[in-house]
């Protein structure tokens, strides 16, 4: 009977994985079909309700900077040719995430208008002297950007800005590690705690130096993440979305995440048919 209860009491432990890890693909899926969809038809309905006046328009161009794969660049970019085709406006893109020269470009840009570089990405507009980074900083502000440029003949190819913003103050290590620690516990990481100890307690092979290891690898682990990233590794991130490499991140995570879903109900299938726990590749060993 002893034997039985610590077979079926992994059973929930691959269960519940398996079924989080489809909740994270699809929660992936839904948010990019989300914003490929409802926000372009919301500000589309916007735009057609502007007055803008053809006769008026003198002629300029925008310069929209994208990426291949981008959910929000495809959202914004109907917006922004709607928006040129109303006046006479030359609407210029350039894909950068597999383009090395318009990359250069957009860097070239983003230095005229003093554009750091950690506020720089996709997708981002340039018309007059206004530097637009961003789906809602686009959509928000383009016509306004757009009237500016017309009314003082202001060409984004040859605007020049005035780049004598102050430094920020140098971050020092012990902010870092502040920062790290305070953001390390927050209530989304708690409840993931909560969880993974609610499982341990509810298993056969469940002590309190096992729970406190467990339990601490984890908080350490959401800890070293975050320092991690607070002393530059966001930057390596950054550089790596621009050169397009992101696609392949994406693609390698849903791999592991369907990988590990399968794997899981295979543990199940063989906890049940087969009543083989030493087969069982996801379960948490007895001599841990």
């Amino acid at each position: 009977m002893t034997k039985r209860r610590e077979k079926t009491a992994i059973l929930p432990f691959a269960s519940v994985f398996a079924l989080l890890l489809i909740l994270l693909v699809l929660n992936l899926s839904v948010s990019a079909l989300d914003i490929s969809g409802n926000f372009s038809d919301v500000h589309l309905s916007n735009l057609n309700n502007s007055d803008n006046s053809n006769s008026t328009c003198k002629y300029l161009s925008i310069y929209f900077f994208y990426g291949e794969g981008c959910a929000h660049c495809a959202a914004i970019e109907p917006i922004v040719k709607a928006t040129c085709e109303q006046c006479d406006i030359s609407f210029k893109s350039y894909e950068v995430y597999h383009n090395a020269t318009n990359q250069a470009l957009l860097n070239d840009f983003m230095e005229r208008y003093c554009i750091p570089a950690n506020e720089s990405g996709v997708p981002a507009i340039f018309v007059g002297d206004s530097a637009l980074i961003g789906d809602e900083s686009i959509a928000k502000n383009l016509k306004d950007a757009i009237k500016f440029a017309k009314e003082n003949d202001v060409h984004a190819e040859i605007y020049e800005g005035n780049c004598t913003v102050p430094p920020p103050p140098p971050v020092t290590i012990l902010t870092v590690i502040g920062a790290a620690i305070i953001d390390s516990i927050n209530p989304c990481a708690m409840g993931v705690l909560i969880i993974f100890i609610t499982f341990m307690i509810s298993s056969a092979n469940f002590s309190r130096r096992r729970m406190a290891i467990y339990g601490s690898i984890y908080i350490m682990a959401v800890y070293l993440t975050y320092f991690i990233a607070g002393i530059g590794i966001l930057k390596f991130l950054n550089f790596i979305n621009n050169l397009g490499f992101i696609i392949f991140v994406n693609a390698l995570v849903i791999v592991v995440l369907l990988t590990g879903v399968l794997l899981a109900f295979r543990d199940t299938y063989i906890s049940l048919k087969k009543n083989g726990e030493k087969n069982l590749w996801l379960a948490i060993p007895k001599s841990a």
